[in-house]
């Protein structure tokens, strides 16, 4: 099949620069990067071709003759990729456009998002934690987990809301999860019947501090199909039993809990149908002995000897409602100052992988250059019509950073569903589009997975909004000046469909 070519000389169209480029420069290797968060594109540019772009993106139409002399092939590579637009072209309502299709398709084939708390209470004090203190000896009784069950068989049986139900996602949420083990059982198969009944999709996480992931409750959690665990370590041993201590009304904390959460991790089924993601709610203090931490993880034979089951991730630790004392607040990291120590850990894996491969003469990693990826503009816990923060007494919150918190009720699940609910409105309505004028604005907006709709800019912003072109040089010049530790420039992918994180990951084998 011939391709036929746009043509600058039969085109009586006019052009602009996108809204949503990015000009980087890069003087070490005397280039610029072009990059474009509306549609993923990379490339690398002369510095003469970059400051021709500059000076068009000054402008509310390209010169044409200046465009015909910029050369066919380029302007055609620069076209396709988006970098050059119609002139007539809302950038902006496209995005919007995007907003609006992904609510729409979210009430055609709808998804039961259940977040689900077995209890509120904890068996561990993190000063940090966003719930506040929790009740004790707090668990959702047999009622209630009726109460759900037909809730979902009635809605799946008679929504006014959406046309279908294509699948139901269940997260195990607390407090701890698994201080309520038979609650997760009993619940998980009634939900059970109901997917098989109704043929829906099912996917089912938890969330827990890992103390109590003993071989019975491993058990439980592979019975009720739960596939993906998250587990909080902050840390090697010292800064984590500090952090995360355990209450005493639930033991002595002689011993600390680090060693017994490692333990629990180790003793996992290498053939057990689950992954673990090891979260690390990131301070100055913890970064300090992460290879201690590294080592113990090793030691026990989680990792990376386990890396197809066990991985990890940085978050960023946020000051907690009744904020800290100044002297603690100077070892949390700024969003610009997380979004770098981000990539330092990645490196930092990728180091300790490597030295375990050549120890153990197994291949090498390297890290994928990656880009950001497309925002997915509503919050899946609480912008979807059937996303649902359900505390232990059966209440519906909207988000589950305020599970704990009598105030943000909405109605009890075995009441009507309500989604106009004064309490709930604000979430499944919110826009951030049409209603901040600053995402409105802001050229990361393409890619901003900042979904929140209780937190605005520019303090709930993510970090690539500051970060994002020293990110992308970081890695580029890695390209060229360690291309042992990365895919090359020349072999990056630049397909929309196969972006990710911006946090590398040591998972590609050369």
């Amino acid at each position: 099949m011939v391709r036929f070519k746009w043509s600058i000389a039969m085109s009586s169209r006019t052009y602009k620069t996108s809204y949503y480029n990015f000009y980087i420069p890069v003087p070490e290797k005397d280039c610029y990067l072009l990059y474009n968060s509306r549609t993923n594109g990379l490339v690398e540019m002369k510095p003469e071709e970059a400051r021709q772009l500059i000076r068009w993106s000054k402008l509310d139409e390209v010169p044409s003759g200046e465009l015909r002399c910029f050369g066919q092939d380029a302007v055609d590579s620069l076209i396709e990729s988006s970098f050059i637009v119609n002139s007539r072209l809302d950038e902006k309502e496209l995005i919007h456009k995007r907003i609006v299709g992904q609510r729409r398709a979210s009430y055609r084939n709808a998804s039961f998002e259940l977040t689900i708390t077995p209890t509120l209470s904890c068996n561990m004090g993190c000063p940090y934690c966003f719930e506040g203190p929790k009740p004790y000896r707090n668990f959702m009784n047999e009622e209630t987990i009726d109460d759900i069950v037909q809730f979902m068989e009635r809605e799946i049986q008679h929504s006014r809301i959406v046309e279908s139900f294509g699948k139901i996602r269940v997260t195990w949420y607390g407090g701890e999860p698994l201080l309520r083990p038979e609650v997760i059982e009993r619940l998980s198969s009634k939900i059970l019947v109901l997917q098989e009944k109704y043929e829906i999709e099912y996917e089912a996480n938890c969330v827990t501090n890992g103390l109590l992931l003993t071989p019975e409750n491993w058990a439980i959690l592979e019975r009720a199909r739960v596939s993906s665990v998250q587990v909080t370590i902050d840390g090697y041993k010292d800064t984590h039993d500090t952090l995360r201590p355990l209450l005493p009304m639930y033991g002595s904390d002689d011993q600390g809990n680090y060693d017994k959460i490692l333990d629990n991790l180790s003793a996992l089924s290498q053939s057990a149908p689950v992954r673990v993601a090891i979260r690390i709610n990131c301070d100055k203090n913890i970064m300090k002995h992460i290879d201690l931490f590294f080592d113990d993880l090793e030691t026990r034979g989680i990792w990376p000897q386990r890396r197809e089951q066990f991985s990890m991730y940085l978050a960023h630790k946020t000051l907690p409602p009744d904020g800290l004392p100044v002297d603690e607040i100077s070892d949390y990291y700024s969003s610009r100052e997380f979004g770098k120590q981000v990539d330092q850990f990645s490196l930092l894996m990728l180091d300790r992988y490597n030295r375990w491969a050549e120890k153990n003469r197994k291949q090498r990693a390297r890290i994928r250059m990656n880009l950001p990826k497309p925002a997915a503009f509503l919050c899946g816990s609480a912008s979807l019509p059937y996303s649902i923060v359900l505390d232990s007494a059966g209440y519906v919150h909207q988000c589950w950073e305020h599970v704990n918190h009598n105030t943000t009720r909405a109605h009890h699940i075995s009441e009507p569903y309500d989604l106009q609910h004064p309490r709930r409105s604000l979430f499944v309505h919110w826009d951030k589009f049409m209603q901040n004028p600053m995402c409105r604005d802001c050229k990361i907006l393409p890619v901003c997975n900042m979904a929140c709709p209780h937190l605005d800019p520019p303090d709930a912003c993510p970090d690539i909004r500051w970060s994002l072109p020293d990110r992308l040089k970081s890695q580029y010049l890695m390209t060229k000046d360690t291309p042992e530790q990365i895919q090359s420039f020349e072999e990056f992918d630049n397909d929309l469909q196969d972006t990710y994180s911006l946090s590398v990951k040591c998972d590609e084998i050369n």
